[in-house]
């Protein structure tokens, strides 16, 4: 460049940046360039900040991207925890003991929406010909008749059937359609903590259909579980039959009532030997058939006594354990 040229100032690109001693050379570059503003320092400056922010946010999105997508991957390949406790479940060894208190079409309704997965034997015990033993052996059950009366006598039979090979975890509850079948895994799963041995399934923590759960004895539960609370320290909101226990804590209890009285018998000897319990809310449904003592006025008063005096009764010094079979007999 000539000395013509330099006297025009500097430039930027093809444009000459203001001076005194080039305006005119700046104005027509601003003609020609649209009259654009030229760009000044600060402006320089605020585009380079624009520019640096834009380059270290690429960065940092690049830098932080293997980390979220590590994060996702896990999320993807964890297993569910559905069929993590589904896969436990199989791991203990699970007998039902199921007292066949109705008739043979609500036997077959509770066996049928039982999740036989989780169970290694199901016992049903229940009236001489009722239609009791064929139904269960439809479903895979063994079936076992039990001519005396009595809730806490089926159990018993029951328990004396799985005292040879005896299972890891015991699961009772009414053969009438009563209890929901489809909630065992729900009671099964605080028995995979290795702290909890009994579980209880409570119609008052959970939503019973209108009239399953009636206010008779709604009322005398609330009365019963109150006087364990007083007397033994043990919280509990329902004396309900769904319930699971760990064998060797079965043992321990020395259960022998053979009436509705076995239901308190086994939550007062739970209090009373400390074995660590906790409530799960379950479901019940309107018995169709079967036995409807709970529901008569005078049976209702009948088990009520029978069930405060199971919880004042005194401990027995001794434990009786599981009965023979031929102590059941005689008996």
């Amino acid at each position: 460049m000539g000395s013509a040229d330099r006297s025009q100032g500097p430039s930027y690109g093809n444009r000459p940046v203001y001076s005194p001693a080039n305006s005119a050379a700046c104005e027509q570059g601003n003609a020609a360039f649209g009259r654009r503003r030229i760009p000044s320092d600060l402006h320089r400056f605020a585009l380079f900040i624009v520019a640096l922010r834009s380059k270290y946010t690429r960065y940092s999105s690049l830098a932080r991207r293997p980390h979220r997508e590590n994060r996702v991957s896990r999320a993807l390949h964890r297993p569910r925890r559905s069929r993590t406790l589904a896969h436990r479940l199989l791991n203990v060894r699970t007998a039902a003991i199921i007292p066949a208190l109705g008739g043979e079409p609500e036997l077959s309704r509770v066996l049928a929406s039982l999740p036989h997965g989780h169970l290694r034997e199901i016992v049903v015990v229940g009236r001489p010909g009722a239609g009791i033993p064929d139904t269960a052996r439809r479903y895979g059950a063994t079936a076992i008749e039990e001519a005396r009366p009595g809730y806490g006598r089926a159990c018993l039979t029951g328990m004396v059937h799985l005292a040879p090979e005896p299972p890891d975890v015991v699961v009772f509850f009414r053969g009438d359609g009563t209890d929901d079948a489809e909630e065992l895994p729900a009671v099964l799963s605080p028995l995979l903590a290795p702290g909890v041995d009994f579980v209880m399934g409570s119609r008052s923590r959970g939503n019973p259909d209108p009239g399953a759960y009636p206010g008779l004895v709604r009322l005398g539960h609330w009365i019963a579980t109150r006087l364990i609370l007083l007397l033994y320290g043990y919280r509990f909101t329902d004396l309900g039959p769904f319930r699971a226990i760990r064998w060797q804590a079965l043992l321990q209890l020395g259960l022998s009532d053979p009436d509705y009285g076995w239901l308190a018998e086994m939550q007062v000897s739970a209090a009373r030997a400390r074995i660590p319990s906790v409530e799960v809310p379950v479901s019940s449904r309107r018995p169709t058939a079967g036995d409807a003592r709970d529901a008569i006025v005078p049976g209702f008063f009948a088990a009520g006594l029978k069930v405060l005096l199971t919880i004042l009764r005194p401990r027995s010094t001794a434990s009786r354990g599981i009965p023979t079979r031929s102590e059941e007999r005689n008996g």
